[in-house]
């Protein structure tokens, strides 16, 4: 073990490592909605640079903010531990360049491979997404692995992946195909998530082809199902993270489409923390940003009108903000 991880384990709960470089532990930053402390380890720590991420509040950081967000002062730092953040600088990589936006590693899929899902699932027609709005999206059937498909395109629409939705409960539920190939004869292969922007081919279409200003709002949700009844409500201009963290590929993407922005993640925690690390990152770029308002725990619980309704009502981000107590952060 590192000087970074000898000194981060000492600092953390129910610690346990996974890989050859990583702890996972109890997030020591927040608690439940109750209080309590939570009970399944989500926060994850670099044992090498002391990077460090809690999959459940998203909040992140470098060591130094590690330390300082237990409470241990600038000047105990300096004197107690400049030794390990000087070991911790001499791993951490090089910053992103967002004008680089991530590229597939690997030739584009073949088009013919959705024709191995070319089915209806079930679970779309229960959960109200008809025939032809699942075939607009391309979203099919994978019976070897029983999962519904969703493919994933970069902005400029080719096909560099397949997403999975589990239907019995196996696995993941959402899971990135990579050595699911194999079963059909292709070679394994990994999608590079952080830049993808699902839709994002439509939706910039469909905002060019929008003729009135006023009109071009983006509407930025987490997952494929909130997507789709978004575009079953009429508004084209729709794109999903895959997740409720924005990566800075994605929000290089969000900030040049110079249009509006409506946030409408999930109600429930991650989706909240989702709507304010956003927020924080496109106030200060984006022409308008809008929060959308709506009484359910995700977009598709709604009914095609009643999204409609709700994007048509949003109201700007900083009026619907100075509503909440207490203010969660400063802009």
């Amino acid at each position: 073990m590192s000087v970074v991880g000898d000194l981060a384990r000492s600092f953390l709960k129910r610690v346990k490592t996974t890989g050859n470089e990583n702890l996972m532990a109890i997030c020591p930053f927040h608690r439940k909605p109750d209080g309590s402390e939570e009970q399944n380890p989500s926060f994850s720590i670099n044992t090498l640079n002391g990077l460090w991420f809690c999959h459940s509040c998203h909040t992140r950081g470098n060591f130094y903010t590690f330390l300082r967000s237990l409470g241990i002062s600038h000047t105990e730092i300096t004197r107690d531990y400049q030794y390990v953040l000087d070991e911790a600088s001499q791993h951490v990589p090089a910053a992103p360049n967002p004008y680089n936006l991530v590229e597939p590693t690997e030739e584009p899929l073949h088009e013919s491979i959705l024709g191995l899902f070319d089915y209806y699932p079930d679970l779309m027609r229960d959960w109200g997404f008809p025939p032809d709005l699942c075939q607009m999206f391309g979203v099919g059937f994978d019976e070897r692995h029983m999962r519904v498909t969703f493919p994933l395109r970069d902005l400029s629409g080719r096909l560099v992946g397949i997403s999975g939705r589990s239907v019995n409960g196996e696995g993941k539920r959402y899971k990135v195909y990579d050595k699911e190939y194999l079963d059909f004869g292709l070679p394994e292969r990994k999608t590079e998530k952080r830049a993808l922007v699902w839709n994002a081919h439509e939706a910039v279409v469909a905002l060019a082809l929008e003729p009135d200003p006023l009109a071009r709002r983006l509407v930025l949700v987490e997952g494929f199902k909130a997507a789709m009844r978004v575009a079953q409500s009429g508004i084209s201009a729709v794109v999903a993270l895959l997740g409720s963290y924005m990566t800075t590929e994605q929000w290089y993407f969000i900030e040049h489409t110079g249009t509006s922005v409506c946030l409408m993640f999930d109600n429930n925690p991650a989706g909240r923390s989702g709507t304010f690390e956003s927020a924080k990152r496109l106030l200060t770029s984006t022409r308008e940003l809008r929060f959308v308002e709506y009484n359910a725990e995700q977009p598709s619980d709604l009914t095609p009108e009643e999204v409609l309704a709700a994007v048509a009502a949003a109201p700007l981000f900083s009026s619907w903000y100075q509503r909440l107590t207490p203010p969660i952060f400063t802009y």
